[in-house]
């Protein structure tokens, strides 16, 4: 698994998205095998190709994989994590890409509440905030 995920990383710092999504979903088959359906580096790995997919401007399997990751991170160690913030936040900014202003929103209002639960007093709050309001406003 790590092998495919490494030769999926190279590819895709060379641009050959293709080669790599080949990869990284050899990766996710490997993983799923020797792991099941929940494990840390199976949603990394739904996350990569989730990027990829972005890149390629593939929205919507940017989407569906980025849910993939997150329904594994919750399910491992919840929605109040770090992780499941970021992984939120790429999903929130791809709707946001694709014109999805209400779903964008709505996504950035959970991940807003989750950042004044895992970091009260970060200043990316306010920033959030403000992304929120001026996202509404596009509605």
């Amino acid at each position: 698994a790590a092998s495919h995920n490494n030769l999926g990383s190279v590819y895709y710092h060379l641009q050959r998205y293709d080669e790599a999504i080949i990869h990284i979903h050899k990766t996710i088959e490997i993983l799923t095998q020797i792991y099941g359906p929940l494990h840390p580096d199976l949603a990394s790995a739904y996350s990569s190709v989730a990027g990829i997919n972005f890149d390629l401007k593939n929205y919507d399997e940017s989407v569906k994989y980025s849910k993939k990751a997150m329904e594994i991170i919750e399910k491992i160690i919840g929605k109040h994590s770090q992780r499941y913030f970021n992984l939120g936040y790429n999903l929130a900014s791809t709707l946001e890409t694709q014109g999805k202003f209400s779903e964008a929103a709505q996504q950035f209002e959970e991940l807003l509440e989750i950042l004044k639960t895992i970091k009260p007093n970060d200043t990316k709050i306010m920033q959030l905030q403000a992304h929120i309001n001026s996202l509404r406003a596009k509605r």
